[in-house]
C-alpha cells in the first residue's frame, strides 16, 4: 500500500515528466518547482531521474533491435556457411558464434534495463 508520501512522490514525477514533455527548459521546471515549495537540489534530481529513465528506455528498444538483428543475422550466415559446405561438398563450414554472442548480450543488457521497472507508470 502507498504512503501519502509516495503519492506525493509519484504527482511529482509527474508533473515533472508533463513539463518537460511540453518543452519547458531544466530552469524554467526548477524554478516553477520552487515557487511550489520543492527544493532546488530535489528539482535537479527529478529532472536528472527523468531524463535518464527516458534514456534508458529508448536504451532498451535500441538493444533489443541489435540484438535481434545480430542473433539472426549470424545463424542466418552460419546456416548458409553450412548450406554453402554441402552443396559444394567441401568438409568445412563455419560458425558464426561471435555475432551470436553479441546479440545475446545485447539481448541480457536490455533485460536488465527492463528490470530496473523501466515500464512501470
Amino acid at each position: 500500500m502507498k504512503t501519502d508520501t509516495d503519492l506525493k512522490i509519484e504527482l511529482l514525477h509527474a508533473r515533472v515528466r508533463s513539463l518537460l514533455k511540453q518543452g519547458m527548459r531544466g530552469s524554467e521546471i526548477i524554478r516553477t518547482l520552487e515557487k511550489e515549495g520543492v527544493d532546488t537540489l530535489y528539482a535537479n534530481m527529478l529532472i536528472d531521474n527523468i531524463k535518464t529513465d527516458e534514456r534508458d528506455r529508448r536504451d532498451f528498444w535500441k538493444l533489443i533491435i541489435m540484438g535481434s538483428f545480430f542473433v539472426i543475422g549470424g545463424l542466418t550466415i552460419t546456416f548458409l556457411s553450412y548450406t554453402l559446405a554441402v552443396n559444394t561438398g567441401a568438409g568445412i563450414y563455419f560458425i558464426f558464434w561471435g555475432i551470436v554472442v553479441t546479440g545475446i548480450i545485447f539481448l541480457v543488457k536490455a533485460g536488465s534495463l527492463y528490470r530496473r521497472s523501466l515500464f512501470k507508470r
